[in-house]
């Protein structure tokens, strides 16, 4: 199972890259995909604070495609990032929820 999602993720990538080159304007602009997934970002926090499942969904595959367009434009496997990064996740120390929005974040050294 493990190698099917391994190589789901960077076929997804590659399907998802291809088609926001043709569709979308300046495909090898790797900023104008972050700008986009900062707007989708957008978007998704809107729709969790109305707690709609079907929105939230919606919001979230939006953020995920603009993601997945940015590595392929940048020539990196998101698939790989996210494991490299999950695994420095896993070696931090966390800090309590904030009491307004609920994000937790890493302590940072020497804090």
């Amino acid at each position: 199972m493990e190698g099917y999602l391994t190589g789901f993720l960077d076929d997804l990538q590659r399907m998802i890259g291809t088609w926001a080159n043709t569709a979308l304007p300046e495909p090898h602009l790797v900023s104008a995909a972050a700008h986009k997934a900062r707007d989708e970002a957008h978007e998704l926090v809107a729709a969790a604070a109305n707690g709609f499942i079907h929105d939230i969904a919606e919001e979230t595959a939006d953020v995920a495609i603009a993601l997945l367009t940015i590595a392929h434009r940048a020539g990196f496997s998101l698939k790989d990032a996210i494991r490299k990064k999950h695994a420095v996740n896993l070696t931090r120390r966390w800090g309590p929820p904030d009491p307004l929005t609920g994000v937790t974040s890493h302590v940072r050294e020497g804090a």
